[in-house]
């Protein structure tokens, strides 16, 4: 393990065997203080290995565990050491470490926010950065604490039913609530999600069903402000609706068409009447195909369809045989 040699290392301080030739000497002096303080210890520390190996000079990873041992001959107490490489485990554990930071780093930088709740009692583990100011609450300071006192008992009561449920369905739950905060009324989409455990919820479905085997260990409650996005939807619709009476009550037929692949997206009542067509969708084919064109007047209703493509403005009269009322322009 080490590549030293019983020869090399016999009659010298273990601390300036395996610590030989490395930078920080810190490990060094620790290692000598717990064998001077005449106490059992397990102390890691980076090491140098010595010629007899695969590796020479090669850094690695030591764990000495050292226990007291009375000598049956003397009856002095000496130490007896077991040395093991865990170069290997440091690395993997370097590796999780690394995660999860990367890990702590995205979801604190996340624009929602998360909290983290005990399945047991639905008490607050953590919040990210996100939901400390979106709550005014800091992490250190409502770990450990009821939901109601960490997120304030409205906010808490629009969400404990959906995240007892998730408990109990064992699936996510999602929902959309509207929450007096000291900025106003809100509109937040929340998603809980129970993680951990893989059995069967216990009889009562909720938060008391985390002693049982296989129950979630906690709840992950996602919660984001979507009052701007909402309130643009609704905007919007309200747009489209005022857009929709204005065409309605003019005396001309007004439909919206995509010249890229043809697909109308609108059209008014009018336009049925002026075209002479009962079903919109069923009898006028996409593209710039009206029915009922004279063959005369074909060429200019493709030469407009092209203009259109190219993405300029048309003008053009076309003339049409109406079923019911005959030549019309």
């Amino acid at each position: 393990t080490t590549g030293h040699s019983t020869a090399e290392v016999r009659g010298r301080p273990l601390w300036e065997v395996l610590v030989r030739d490395v930078d920080d000497v810190r490990p060094a002096l620790l290692l000598r203080e717990r064998f001077c303080s005449g106490e059992a210890f397990r102390i890691e520390f980076k090491a140098r290995r010595g010629a007899v190996c695969l590796a020479p000079a090669e850094a690695y990873w030591v764990e000495v565990d050292a226990d007291l041992v009375a000598d049956e001959t003397s009856g002095r107490l000496q130490y007896v050491c077991l040395c093991r490489d865990i170069t290997e485990r440091r690395q993997q554990q370097h590796g999780l470490d690394e995660g999860r930071e990367i890990l702590a780093a995205l979801t604190d930088n996340l624009p929602i926010s998360l909290v983290a709740l005990d399945a047991r009692d639905l008490q607050v583990i953590s919040l990210n950065r996100h939901a400390e100011l979106e709550f005014g609450a800091a992490d250190e300071a409502v770990a450990g604490r009821a939901l109601t006192q960490a997120l304030g008992p409205g906010l808490a009561e629009l969400i404990s039913p959906q995240v007892r449920q998730a408990l109990g369905r064992r699936m996510p739950v999602e929902h959309e609530f509207v929450w007096e905060s000291a900025d106003g009324q809100r509109v937040v989409a929340a998603r809980h999600v129970a993680v951990g455990g893989g059995g069967a919820a216990g009889p009562s479905g909720g938060a008391g069903a985390g002693a049982g085997a296989g129950a979630p260990r906690i709840v992950i409650s996602q919660l984001r402000d979507v009052t701007q996005m909402r309130r643009a939807e609704q905007t919007l619709r309200e747009s489209e609706q005022r857009y929709r009476e204005l065409v309605e009550s003019i005396d001309e037929g007004v439909f919206v068409i995509d010249p890229a692949d043809g697909c109308y997206h609108y059209l008014s009542p009018r336009v049925h009447d002026m075209l002479g067509i009962d079903g919109f969708a069923d009898e006028l084919p996409p593209g710039p195909q009206l029915p009922h064109v004279l063959a005369e007047d074909q060429a200019l209703l493709a030469a407009q369809g092209l203009r259109e493509r190219r993405g300029e403005s048309s003008d053009v009269m076309l003339r049409i045989r109406h079923p019911l009322h005959g030549l019309r322009w």
